[in-house]
């Protein structure tokens, strides 16, 4: 939702802009996971990160 209203209102950039925050948490907790050895929540995160990145580059 938080990029849908840059979105409507025809600013693609902003609603991909609003999407790579949450994509670099994302990713950023993704190696925090894996490096303290919880492989499937790690594989998780990074599945959420690709998700945000493709609706992201989906604005474009």
């Amino acid at each position: 939702m938080f990029a849908a209203v840059p979105a409507l209102n025809g600013h693609t950039w902003g609603a991909a802009v609003r999407l790579g925050g949450p994509a670099a948490v994302a990713l950023a907790a993704a190696v925090f996971f894996f490096r303290d050895g919880f492989a499937v929540t790690g594989g998780a995160q990074i599945l959420a990160a690709l998700f945000f990145l493709a609706v992201a580059f989906g604005y474009r």
